[in-house]
């Protein structure tokens, strides 16, 4: 469809060939948001018209990230204040968004629309993720109606991006930002704890993303894919983590194990991507899957030496660095690098093992250490004694 095609305010529907420049597409958008803000509800019919104008002028966004994304803000603020509680538009925002993924599949080229009905359901999910959620409470059969309606059209965009995460061929277009957004809008739907028996079966072309994106310029959807898998992984081990801690009962063990070399650089990018992720939550979601790893026989030495040196680093200086109130995030960090030292190759092929060992006799006696902290240093202490002192022969030997 020719981006040189604008709707007429006089007629809506029809097209006159009236190009528009971005700055010319952005006045004219505002004109049409602030009418439909003057609105007390907004109707499928008039956000879908607005929609269609951007979709007509997509050069004028499509291709800038801020500009796309200043476009879904304005967009959510419409829709935020003419539907106070967001369930109406969120299920018109699901639906479309689960059309565009029906056409995607069914060998279509996206188009401008599905990738703006996304950026908009990605910022309507972060500011108001309780939009999202089945109230199995509800009081009146409206409400149930309503709810019903909600739960199918999210079932069904959640069908949709699965379907898309899991085909092997993707378009180039497809890989870049529509593809982000829905490994961004599953990672949410996840942490929302929004149940899908089909999220188990993602893990292995989650891996496969970060295998063949490891190393391209963008990190974004490699970081992506590795969010939603730490994230599917904590909702295992939260579910039952004696069960799930078993290789042959966790999706995301069974992939890391079956093929060790072909997937080692998801390791190594999750070894970075911890080295560099602010967020406490992700943070502690990575801290938990390299600690299973280090347990887990099958897995000890899923990574390579490099990457373990490199853990060893940002393990110790998180333990040293960590602020106030971070004693939790430190007692991870402390049991994860008790768990590599132990149970990897670490003794022989060591790193900076005298450091480790007076970092933790430092914690044993700082005031600055809570008591669990300086209890768990004691243990790793203890069950560590061997390895790091077989781990400094080996550095004095070289």
């Amino acid at each position: 469809m020719s981006a040189a095609w604008v709707l007429c305010d006089d007629a809506p529907g029809s097209l006159t060939a009236e190009p528009l420049t971005p700055d010319e597409f952005f006045v004219a958008m505002e004109e049409r948001v602030a009418r439909l803000a003057e609105s007390s509800a907004v109707n499928p019919e008039a956000l879908e018209e607005l929609l269609y104008f951007a979709e007509m002028h997509e050069h004028a966004w499509c291709e800038d990230d801020d500009a796309r994304l200043y476009l879904a803000c304005r967009i959510l603020a419409v829709l935020t204040s003419c539907d106070e509680n967001m369930r109406s538009s969120t299920r018109n925002l699901l639906r479309w968004s689960a059309d565009a993924l029906d056409i995607l599949l069914g060998g279509g080229v996206p188009s401008a629309r599905a990738l703006l009905a996304h950026e908009v359901l990605l910022l309507m999910v972060r500011s108001r993720p309780d939009a999202l959620l089945v109230n199995v409470f509800a009081d009146s059969s409206e409400d149930a109606a309503a709810d019903a309606d909600l739960e199918m059209h999210r079932s069904r965009w959640v069908s949709g991006g699965l379907a898309v995460l899991r085909q092997k061929r993707l378009d180039a277009n497809v890989r870049s930002r529509l593809l982000q957004l829905i490994l961004q809008l599953l990672y949410e739907f996840c942490c929302l704890r929004i149940p899908n028996s089909k999220f188990l079966r993602l893990v292995d072309q989650l891996i496969r993303i970060v295998d063949a994106t490891c190393y391209d310029r963008d990190e974004q959807l490699t970081n992506d894919a590795i969010r939603l898998t730490l994230v599917i992984h904590h909702l295992l081990m939260d579910r039952d983590a004696e069960h799930y801690v078993q290789v042959g009962h966790n999706p995301v063990l069974k992939v890391l194990a079956r093929r060790p070399e072909t997937s080692r650089s998801f390791g190594e990018c999750l070894a970075f991507m911890f080295n560099r992720e602010d967020r406490v939550a992700v943070k502690s979601m990575c801290l938990e899957l390299l600690h299973t790893i280090f347990s887990t026989p099958e897995l000890v030495d899923y990574f390579y030496a490099n990457d373990r040196s490199v853990l060893v680093d940002v393990l110790m200086r998180n333990i040293a660095d960590l602020g106030e109130g971070m004693d939790e995030l430190r007692c991870l960090c402390v049991r994860t690098l008790s768990a590599l030292v132990r149970n990897t190759q670490f003794r022989h092929q060591p790193h900076r093992s005298r450091d480790i060992s007076r970092l933790l006799r430092e914690l044993l006696n700082t005031s600055q250490a809570n008591l669990d902290l300086q209890l768990l240093a004691r243990q790793a202490v203890s069950e560590c004694a061997e390895a790091l002192a077989a781990a400094a022969q080996a550095e004095y030997m070289r």
